[in-house]
């Protein structure tokens, strides 16, 4: 935050890291905007390329000042070193710069790894990263969708048939995914859905490291690091006899628990930046910015489908809109329901529990410091103030 003269007055921990001067010259030059529509008297979002930056007009009246390295514009990742393996994942938040720390660290081993998050969370980017990052990064990174095996494939799929095991079996036989992973990585997402007799035959691989393909006999070593992720709790699925406990622990020596994309909204316009700067690249339909207005929705709204959905938004309104100015007009109709419908659902049913305008106001903003998670900024933004 700067005066109306360009002096520093505080700034967040990122910021803090940051060399820059403790005043900002003040001048005639109109800033370069990172969004382009934004105004001088609201958020000013600068690419860091010296210390020579100009805030405006000598009528400006202090603000906002986002100031990034040129080089990685919307994209802010942990001041340390990080394994380029990681530098696809766009955070500031950091609890998610701590699963990143966490999951190099775990790279370095060789135990199961057990990645908890939502569905399109970064489940599959982070067990990518992590083999990458590894020294197992020149073998194969072989992904299976548990969730996609029937209880008759499932066995055959992981750990491969020999000739004639089954009707409709091929004449050669097949090599199972663990086969095909061997040297590098299998990652085995929603490992909750795997049948359970395929679960006892997986923990046999885990702790033997052989496996025996379906109508053979004969064992096969396999030198084969397991990452497995899911979306349940699985230590419900074990209390529920779903899933096998014994295997759970197998499973979670390394664990690692991504945040849901609601509880590190300040990472929002990152995300947005990188998806439009990409699309671009893709489609081609020139450089798109948001207006302040649809930005504030975005932030505001709790994104159940996670980066995934968010995505998908963004692609979409890219796409089908010819502007370059895009706003909360350019949204598709069922996600402005969608937003509407998750407002109208925090203001209470019991109209004698609203009170006054005034504590309405304060049990919001109340709420909204609550989530620790939340930079000072995405709480402005969330809350429209």
């Amino acid at each position: 935050m700067v005066d109306r003269k360009g002096r520093v007055i505080v700034t967040n921990n990122i910021a803090a890291n940051i060399q820059y001067p403790d005043k900002f010259e003040v001048d005639n030059h109109e800033p370069r905007t990172h969004q382009g529509q934004l105004t001088l008297r609201q958020t000013i979002h600068y690419e860091w390329e010296d210390e020579n930056l100009a805030l405006g007009p000598t009528e400006w009246s202090g603000g906002l000042l986002i100031v990034e390295p040129q080089e990685s514009a919307g994209q802010l990742r942990p001041s340390r070193d990080t394994h380029p393996a990681f530098e696809k994942i766009i955070t500031a938040n950091p609890r998610f710069i701590d699963c990143i720390d966490a999951a190099e660290r775990m790279a370095h081993a060789h135990s199961p790894v057990l990645i908890n998050g939502e569905t399109g969370s970064g489940k599959e980017l982070f067990a990518s990263a992590i083999h990458a990052c590894s020294d197992r990064a020149a073998g194969p990174f072989i992904a299976v969708n548990c969730g996609t095996l029937t209880q008759e494939l499932a066995a055959s799929e992981l750990f491969g048939y020999e000739s004639g095991a089954f009707t409709g079996a091929a004449k050669q036989g097949r090599l199972g995914k663990f086969e095909e992973a061997n040297k590098g990585t299998l990652f085995l997402d929603e490992i909750a859905e795997l049948p359970q007799d395929v679960q006892a035959h997986l923990l046999r691989v885990l702790q033997d490291n052989v496996v025996t393909r379906v109508g053979g006999n004969t064992p096969k070593q396999v030198d084969v690091r397991v990452i497995a992720a899911t979306n349940k709790n699985l230590q419900h699925e074990t209390d529920e006899g779903r899933f096998r406990l014994d295997l759970l622990y197998r499973l979670k020596v390394l664990s690692l628990d991504l945040p849901p994309l609601r509880e590190r909204k300040d990472d929002i316009p990152l995300l947005i930046n990188r998806f439009l700067e990409r699309m671009n690249a893709t489609y081609g339909l020139g450089q798109k910015s948001l207006s302040p207005e649809l930005l504030q929705q975005l932030i505001a709204y709790d994104w159940p489908g996670n980066v995934r959905e968010l995505h998908g938004i963004i692609e979409s309104i890219y796409i089908l809109n010819r502007a370059s100015l895009l706003t909360t007009e350019h949204l598709p109709k069922d996600f402005q329901i969608q937003t509407h419908a998750s407002i109208a659902a925090s203001i209470p049913e019991n109209q004698d529990e609203v009170g006054n305008l005034d504590n309405v106001e304060k049990r919001f903003i109340a709420q909204a410091l609550a989530d620790n998670s939340l930079s000072l900024e995405a709480i402005a933004q969330q809350l429209g103030i």
